[in-house]
């Protein structure tokens, strides 16, 4: 297990080492402590060494949490960053290119919003596919909604589409979400179709026809006919024992319907 105290990288404007490590009375840029592999973590006795930052910078994070519980299975580093003291209170987001602002990239992480069809983003007065920003990685995002932050707006290719819902690989920063530290993350805009009927199919259960997760129904997220399942719901006519319903295409008792709630 390793730490250490991280070198600047030839930021501009930055001293090579801008900080370093103390344990007890020694000052060092790197302590390592050899751990048998399988210890439990909370029962060693880890000295976690204080960031001692320069004149002009400051400690701003270790690159991980050291784990408290659980066993020790493989080499673990735990990097201390530092920062200059004009890089403190940095502005909270910016998009396109950092090389006309003074900030640490590192204290960012990139936030992209995108929609693959049926409408575009609309961010300020310009409507693409996607947006991406660099937003501080040390906020929780309803910091960054209070210092301006809007999100892009979904607007729909015409009236028969409808924005359903964001979805992404970590949840929207709405509701309980907003106290939520920023991360590196991908919201993807979804939208859906407003048509009476989706379509129909043959349901694949005759005793129970109006299942949800019927393989044979139609998906609401597919890529070509999407739509929100939460507005629709399944009607069923059965031609009864004796008989059968005929289409174009298949000949069966039953078909069911994905109907729009509230069609006439």
């Amino acid at each position: 297990m390793s730490f250490l105290a991280q070198d600047s990288g030839g930021q501009e404007g930055y001293i090579k080492q801008p900080g370093s490590l103390r344990v007890g009375s020694q000052e060092t840029q790197a302590v390592t402590y050899l751990i048998k592999k399988g210890q439990t973590i909370n029962n060693l006795k880890i000295e976690v060494p204080t960031p001692l930052a320069k004149e002009q910078y400051f400690f701003k994070k270790w690159s991980s949490q050291l784990p408290t519980d659980g066993k020790l299975e493989k080499d673990l580093v735990l990097t201390a960053a530092f920062r200059h003291d004009k890089h403190k209170n940095t502005q909270a987001f910016f998009t396109g290119d950092s090389k006309d602002l003074d900030v640490n990239i590192g204290d960012y992480s990139v936030v992209n919003f995108t929609t693959l069809n049926h409408g575009k983003l609309n961010y300020k007065g310009n409507s693409l596919a996607g947006f991406s920003f660099r937003v501080r990685n040390d906020l929780t995002w309803k910091s960054v909604l209070d210092s301006g932050f809007i999100f892009p707006t979904p607007v729909p290719n015409d009236d028969n589409i409808e924005f359903i819902r964001w979805g992404g690989s970590v949840d929207f920063p709405e509701g309980a979400a907003v106290n939520n530290k920023v991360e590196a993350s991908i919201f993807l805009d979804k939208f859906g179709l407003k048509r009476p009927i989706i379509g129909a199919y043959v349901p694949s259960d005759a005793k129970n026809p109006t299942k949800a997760d019927d393989p044979k129904r139609l998906h609401p997220n597919s890529v070509t006919d999407p739509y929100d399942e939460s507005k629709y719901m399944t009607i069923v006519i059965d031609a009864g024992e004796h008989a059968t319903l005929r289409t174009h295409s298949t000949e069966s008792r039953q078909l069911a319907f994905v109907v729009r709630q509230g069609t006439t």
